[in-house]
């Protein structure tokens, strides 16, 4: 192997290692960090998609981080499960607890 190709896969590799390490900070975060400081009552409105929702929970003072929670909310299979209503968010939730 000479040295500039070495050199490119050794680029590549921190590339992809810098990027899982990101991501990984940034789930620890979603499903441990307190988005919740008070108890909260959220109304989830009829007709909302998944951006509005988080645009809602924004407006409510929840501390989610939106690139993850709607990650997290399309593994979960949440964006086919709204329902309106009233929701209780605790005093203490994680973004995980949201979902």
């Amino acid at each position: 192997m000479n040295m500039p190709k070495s050199i490119s896969l050794f680029t590549l590799l921190m590339v992809i290692g810098m990027v899982f390490a990101w991501g990984g900070v940034n789930y620890y975060l979603l499903t441990h960090k307190v988005v919740a400081t008070e108890q909260t009552v959220f109304e989830l409105h009829k007709g909302h998609n998944l951006d509005q929702v988080i645009t809602d929970l924004h407006q409510q003072n929840l501390a989610i981080d939106r690139f993850w929670f709607k990650l997290l909310a399309y593994r979960h299979k949440l964006d086919r499960r709204l329902k309106a209503g009233e929701y209780i968010i605790p005093k203490g939730s994680t973004g995980t607890d949201i979902d």
